[in-house]
């Protein structure tokens, strides 16, 4: 076996016994309170041995830290790779994104979504995407007129609608599947856009032309 191909397996087989153990916990946090688990059970329910679950991981809050934290990491990665006005003007490359992140693995996202508190951690990071809109032309606009907080409240209610959506459709609650969210998603970015982006920026445009003419 060459050392490439060596390394490959091991990667993979590392890959997997990560996923292995978070989807474990999940499965636990269903069960009982998370304060309550021991690195016993995860490795009982993972079907793994207590070394590679060390090879990996220190302690199960750090397992908990490590799938809250690859969640945000790749939501930020998804929007980073395009700028805040693209996203605006063309939501659905960012939508589509999402959806096959959260579709290649179905049954590891409706473990996590149904962790109590998960909603609420995704929340807490919510400032982090703030910023990123903050840097578009909307967002720019808004604040030069010192209305930073309008904007921000603006994207916090399309934030959490689209957030909800997603919860609702990967865990099957609504009928309608998460594949078709890309092209639903969409609708709600631009009724956003449209109705309160520009129409807020041309009212005040209008609001402001009779004082041009005096």
């Amino acid at each position: 076996m060459s050392e490439e191909i060596r390394k490959k397996a091991e990667y993979r087989s590392s890959l997997r016994s990560k996923t292995l153990i978070k989807k474990a916990l999940l499965k636990l946090m269903k069960e009982k309170s998370f304060d309550s688990i021991t690195i016993a059970e995860i490795v009982k329910k993972a079907d793994i041995n207590r070394g590679t679950f060390y090879a990996h991981f220190h302690s199960t809050r750090e397992v908990l830290e490590k799938i809250q934290d690859d969640m945000i990491h790749e939501i930020m990665t998804i929007l980073e790779k395009y700028s805040a006005d693209f996203i605006f003007e063309n939501p659905r490359p960012v939508f589509q994104a999402i959806t096959d992140y959260l579709a290649s693995d179905i049954e590891y996202a409706r473990l996590l979504f149904q962790v109590s508190g998960f909603a609420e951690y995704i929340g807490n990071h919510k400032s982090a995407i703030f910023s990123f809109f903050l840097h578009s032309t909307y967002g720019r606009r808004f604040i030069r007129d010192g209305r930073e907080k309008e904007f921000i409240l603006v994207v916090d209610f399309w934030m959490s609608a689209i957030i909800d959506v997603y919860y609702d459709a990967v865990l099957e609650r609504v009928p309608f599947s998460i594949y078709e969210l890309p092209s639903l998603c969409c609708g709600i970015a631009d009724f956003t856009r449209l109705t309160w982006f520009e129409k807020l920026l041309s009212l005040d445009n209008a609001a402001a032309e009779p004082e041009k003419h005096n």
